[in-house]
């Protein structure tokens, strides 16, 4: 693919990471369940409270429906209206390249300064497509 179609990569990457983040977020609860340490009730409230794992991956999970939404909202606009992808494509990468740093340490150690890094650097590509966006359309 080239041309017009090739902004659809990174925004294939985002989804990507999140059913892999899907995924394991309920590998974590059923284990959760299967090893006893909550029941399946548990799940019905939120507050109750869970096993370390279990809560940074449905944290994780909720964090891609936060900065990617305006990710994913600027690629389509982009795409529908024909607009030059080729200046949007480095930063596109570079958004999904930190979202999945992001989401690599919120599941593994979790130090929330190292993840701030990984967002604030996703955030700066992110505001990139923006304002790219906005001043392509005047």
């Amino acid at each position: 693919m080239t041309g017009h179609n090739e902004l659809l990569f990174p925004l294939l990457g985002m989804v990507f990471l999140v059913f892999l983040v899907w995924v394991w977020m309920y590998v974590t609860r059923i284990l959760s369940v299967t090893v006893g340490s909550l029941r399946v009730q548990d799940y019905a409230i939120h507050d109750t409270a869970k096993p370390r794992m279990v809560m940074l991956a449905g944290d994780c999970f909720e964090n891609q429906f936060e900065l990617p939404t305006l990710f994913y909202c600027v690629v389509v606009l982009v795409l529908v209206l024909g607009i030059d992808t080729s200046p949007y494509l480095f930063a596109a990468w570079g958004f999904v390249l930190f979202r999945w740093v992001h989401a690599a340490i919120h599941l593994s150690y979790n130090r929330v300064f190292h993840r701030l890094l990984a967002y604030w650097a996703g955030a700066i590509f992110l505001w990139y497509l923006w304002l790219r966006f906005f001043f392509d359309l005047v």
